[in-house]
């Protein structure tokens, strides 16, 4: 009986979660990976992610967490901003051929622009 209920449990706040209508979300701080996750599993229809603080996560971890997602969870355009990031034009190169080396249909690029970072991915 356990079982059953929380196999219901998950159905219905799945059904909840398709109603959810939050598309931007900002952070000002992000510690762990695993917030951005829940977030996405939260929020389906999120089109928009700006950060402003990832200096506790390591940003290639993060991108192709956001990468994995993309097609799986985000089925709609989506743009991640990391805001005032500091950061180095090889930097940008080794993300962009991350990028590249995907082996998906889906168009995802990244730009560097006014101290931000963004990452946009359409599906």
């Amino acid at each position: 009986m356990k079982t059953f209920v929380r196999i219901v449990e998950r159905r219905t706040v799945r059904s909840k979660l398709n109603d959810n209508k939050i598309l931007k979300v900002h952070l000002e701080k992000l510690n762990e990976l695993e917030h951005v996750e829940s977030l996405i599993d939260l929020c389906p229809r999120m089109e928009y992610l700006e950060i402003i603080d990832i200096s506790h996560v390591d940003l290639q971890s993060l991108l192709q967490l956001i990468l994995r997602k993309h097609g799986k969870n985000i089925l709609h355009h989506f743009t991640l901003c990391l805001q005032n990031y500091q950061i180095q034009d090889k930097i940008i190169q080794q993300l962009q051929e991350m990028i590249n080396a995907r082996k998906q249909d889906d168009s995802c690029t990244i730009t560097f622009a006014y101290g931000n970072i963004y990452l946009e991915c359409k599906y």
